[in-house]
């Protein structure tokens, strides 16, 4: 299975749980795994992007090329929502971080940010950022992982269990 995934967070976010989870799934299927980290300028409230490369490929994931982007707040969901390919999935957090231009009052955060990614992204996932055992089982769902084999290695490695993928299956998309 070749996968691309991006994961777009601001910094001060804690990806690590999303990065291990992967990585540990990759490496119990015996897969390649690469992430590619691009990050802002400041160690807060920049963006960070993590393209995960799953069985093959390496670099930034540009736009149109994810199998399944992951952003843990709003705003990225939208400035990131053209990235994932017409047959892959949006996953966008109910979390909303005011970025510094808002604050100082130079922006405005976007009206119906969640929606302007529903509108124009071809399948979007609504998940709570704290929750990432339910959005890395999602974007394994999205890239057409089976049910049995989450239960499986949720089983083996007791990160999740079977309830949390039943829970996974059960969502359904707020755009298909």
């Amino acid at each position: 299975m070749r996968s691309d995934i991006l994961l777009v967070a601001v910094g001060g976010q804690n990806v690590k749980p999303y990065l291990d989870f992967f990585f540990g799934y990759a490496k119990s299927k015996g897969d390649y795994y690469k992430v590619t980290v691009e990050k802002g300028r400041s160690k807060e409230k920049c963006v960070e992007r993590y393209s995960i490369h799953i069985g093959g490929g390496a670099g930034d994931i540009t736009e149109g090329n994810a199998d399944v982007t992951i952003a843990l707040e709003q705003l990225e969901g939208v400035r990131h929502r053209n990235y994932s390919r017409e047959e892959g999935a949006t996953l966008v957090s109910e979390k909303r971080i005011i970025p510094i231009s808002v604050l100082s009052r130079v922006a405005a955060y976007p009206e119906n940010a969640f929606q302007k990614c529903v509108n124009d992204c071809f399948r979007v996932y609504k998940f709570d950022e704290s929750d990432h055992i339910f959005a890395c089982l999602l974007a394994l769902k999205v890239l057409g992982i089976e049910k049995d084999d989450l239960i499986a290695y949720g089983e083996k490695t007791n990160l999740y269990t079977k309830e949390d993928v039943e829970r996974v299956f059960a969502a359904k998309p707020v755009k298909a």
